[in-house]
């Protein structure tokens, strides 16, 4: 009997002044933050119940915050991994210079390890954004793994779809990454291996969020929602039997109710964020459901760590 795919649950921890920046909006990490106060609660009781253990990103300015460091303990608290999502959410990030990356690498990891006292494993850039100059900043910060890339051939329309919710100026051309990652493996590869300060040698790893075989079509987050629960569950199937690896990426903004919490004050900006969050829920569940009965569901970190320890 084949053994079951294995699945990565990892969310993006996206404080709301974050998401609002993406389209071109201000915002403050200190500001009230739906994502935290009323997301987060419901993630983690989802996660309870289907004994699910996932991997959050955090981004460095919301640790920073007294209130959202307690919310994210509970994080911690409950067997989660913390993974890092930069330290301000600057979608631009992954083309920026060698020198800005490695410097917003070690700032972040700082932040996040004094003070949640962790040690995060996993990064991802915003925006899935993926250069070679970030690989190589990785190397020597105490990071695993890359989770950045979105090897999709339809980044170009998903930019154009962007800035039409946008309220504010253009958003970066990095955003959903490249054509020249589009062709990348759908599956965890190698991207270097480097010393890790002992007598042995650690492998950096990428892992791809996932998408459908051929066509590579994005399922995740507010898209996988707008498709519905079944086109979802056949891609979930697909990449499952083809790949044998399932990387499913949620937004803390997608659980929270838009028509009390206005994201982006756009016509189509309401029509994507302002839908009830019941019934987000109820297609969270859903999809849950199928992973957690059908999948090996594990954190990022403990997978690459058995794999590094497997193959050494």
């Amino acid at each position: 009997m084949a053994e079951p795919p294995t699945a990565f649950i990892q969310v993006d921890l996206d404080g709301l002044w974050a998401v609002r920046r993406c389209y071109g909006l201000r915002g403050s990490p200190e500001q009230d933050d739906p994502v935290y106060s009323c997301a987060l609660p419901t993630l983690l009781d989802l996660f309870e119940r289907f004994s699910i253990k996932a991997t959050f990103f955090v981004v460095g300015a919301d640790a920073e915050v007294a209130w959202k460091r307690e919310r994210l303990k509970a994080v911690i608290e409950r067997g989660h991994e913390i993974a890092n999502h930069s330290m301000d959410h600057d979608l631009g990030l992954a083309n920026a210079s060698l020198d800005k990356l490695t410097n917003e690498l070690i700032c972040s990891q700082k932040t996040l390890s004094e003070r949640l006292d962790v040690e995060p494993r996993g990064f991802r850039a915003p925006g899935y954004a993926f250069s070679g100059a970030l690989a190589q900043a990785m190397c020597g910060t105490g990071l695993w793994y890359d989770a950045s890339l979105l090897p999709t051939l339809w980044g170009w329309l998903m930019r154009g779809a962007g800035r039409l919710i946008a309220a504010g100026p253009r958003q970066s051309k990095a955003w959903y990454g490249s054509l020249r990652g589009a062709g990348s493996s759908l599956r965890p590869y190698r991207l270097a291996t480097e010393s890790d300060g002992g007598s042995g040698q650690r492998q950096l790893w990428e892992i791809p969020i996932s998408v459908t075989p051929g066509l590579r079509l994005p399922f995740h987050g507010a898209i996988g929602y707008l498709l519905g629960t079944g086109w979802v569950n056949r891609a979930i199937g697909k990449v499952g039997r083809a790949e044998g690896v399932i990387n499913y990426v949620i937004h803390g903004i997608d659980l929270i109710d838009g028509r009390q919490w206005e994201v982006v004050p756009t016509r189509l900006g309401r029509l994507v964020f302002e839908r009830r969050v019941g019934e987000r829920v109820d297609f969270l569940t859903e999809i849950l459901r199928r992973l957690s009965g059908e999948c090996r569901v594990c954190r990022t970190d403990q997978w690459v760590e058995q794999t590094q320890s497997s193959s050494s």
